[in-house]
Order: structure tokens, then sequence, then C-alpha cells
């Protein structure tokens, strides 16, 4: 899986806590004396639209920048991985240099001790 894919569900599942943590945050601060299932129950049945579009807006909020961060790893990535392919090939002939060919010489030697 892709970090701009993982990171696109991560935002999404992110999401889904703000309208859970605004309803905590209205439970602890007006000081109900209810128990919290109730009043979140209540809230919801007097707000549906408010959760809604904060359950929504979030997940598709983060899900973007998620997807979107995730995308600039996945680049770096690629440019890390032809950074080493080049460190460690000749760009004309395409062969391997003579540091990767020591460096498979000396750990096959080792391997045979």
């Amino acid at each position: 899986m892709k970090k701009s894919q993982l990171f696109a569900l991560v935002g999404f599942l992110l999401g889904w806590g703000a309208p859970a943590g605004g309803l905590v945050l209205k439970f602890l601060l007006g000081g109900m004396p209810i128990d919290p299932i109730t009043f979140m129950e209540r809230e919801w049945a007097q707000n549906p639209f408010l959760y809604w579009y904060m359950l929504l807006g979030t997940c598709l909020v983060l899900s973007i920048v998620g997807f979107f961060l995730g995308k600039s790893q996945d680049a770096e990535d690629l440019r890390n991985l032809q950074r080493v392919d080049a460190a460690v090939h000749d760009a004309l002939t395409g062969l391997a240099t003579r540091q990767r060919m020591h460096g498979r010489v000396g750990s096959g030697a080792a391997m045979v001790r």
C-alpha cells in the first residue's frame, strides 16, 4: 500500500473522532449530571446536521491532507531509491560500481567463513 493511500485512510479514521470529541468537550464543559451516553444520544438527536457536518467534513479534509502528505512522502522515497541506484550503478553502462562489487565480494567471503 502506498503511503498516500495509507495516510488518506488514517486521516479518514481520525476524522471520525471530530463529532465524538465535540460531544465529549460539550459534556465536560457543560457539567451535565446525566450519564455521557444519554447526553451524546440526545445531543446528536437535537443537532444531527451539525454532527454529520463535523463527521463528513473532517473526514474529507483529513483524508485529502493525508493523501497529499503521503504523495510527497512517496515521491521522496522514489527519489531516495533513484539516488541509491545511481550510487551503486554506473550511469553509462548500468554495471555495478567498484564499491558495490567489493561490498558484495566481502559479504560473500564472510558467509563462506
